[in-house]
């Protein structure tokens, strides 16, 4: 391997994935496919899956996605196929994590029903056991960009999206806004208030630019809570 390419044998040291995995992964950055919004970027991860699906288990823990989706996933008779079962329980999974509802939605997706949720044993283990390795797929495109630039002396930033992107699936958010929402209020506030709290000042977020620090990021959510605490104090003088 050429030296200017050693990048990728460090991240692959770094995370224990194969440099065959990683390549394929950062020939998906020259195309493009990593250029939009989180939920675009994380959209693209899992058409790759797709096209991939025993790639997952090498991605995943297997015993963890075991414990999710339980005998009639551990019956199946290869990676590809568990690959693709999984796959299916993800895209209908990860998008209500992302939109910051309670576990119970979660859980009413797990067991098709309503009731009878109980402790919503089944929401609890995909945030506890998948969510983590979830955010480790999710970080991959930002850390294989990183490395890149580094590797070629090139000081342009990783975008917002792909740098905050491994945070957005952790902390259950779906953009780079909503995640400095939830750090801006810090964990004593629950990610559902959180996404609460980010809906009801989100006309005040202005426009951040494409490749910004997350710290500016952070410092546009201040502004907009300032400006929406204004708001709310004009209001109060408006009824009285």
């Amino acid at each position: 391997m050429p030296e200017a390419d050693r990048w990728i044998e460090q991240v692959s040291s770094a995370t224990g994935l194969s440099v065959a995995l990683l390549q394929q992964i950062a020939e998906l950055l020259d195309t493009g496919a990593f250029s939009g919004t989180a939920e675009q970027v994380i959209a693209a991860l899992l058409d790759w899956l797709d096209a991939h699906p025993s790639q997952l288990l090498s991605l995943l823990r297997p015993e963890s996605l075991e414990e999710a989706f339980g005998t009639p996933y551990k019956s199946l008779g290869d990676d590809e196929a568990r690959g693709k079962h999984a796959l299916l329980w993800l895209r209908k999974l990860l998008p209500i994590w992302l939109s910051g509802v309670p576990l119970c939605e979660l859980e009413k997706a797990y067991l098709g029903r309503t009731t009878n949720l109980k402790q919503c044993k089944n929401a609890r283990h995909f945030v506890s056991r998948l969510v983590p390795d979830l955010a480790f797929l999710a970080g991959l495109p930002g850390q294989l960009l990183a490395a890149r630039l580094r590797a070629a002396g090139d000081e342009t930033p990783v975008s917002t999206v792909l740098a905050t992107l491994s945070g957005v699936v952790r902390e259950g958010c779906d953009s780079p806004d909503s995640l400095a929402v939830r750090l801006h209020l810090t964990r004593s506030v629950s990610r559902v208030a959180a996404r609460k709290h980010y809906d009801a000042i989100r006309q005040h977020i202005q426009p951040g630019s494409p490749n910004e620090s997350f710290e500016e990021t952070l410092e546009r959510i201040r502004n907009a809570d300032i400006a929406a605490s204004f708001d709310d104090l004009d209001d109060l003088s408006g009824d009285s």
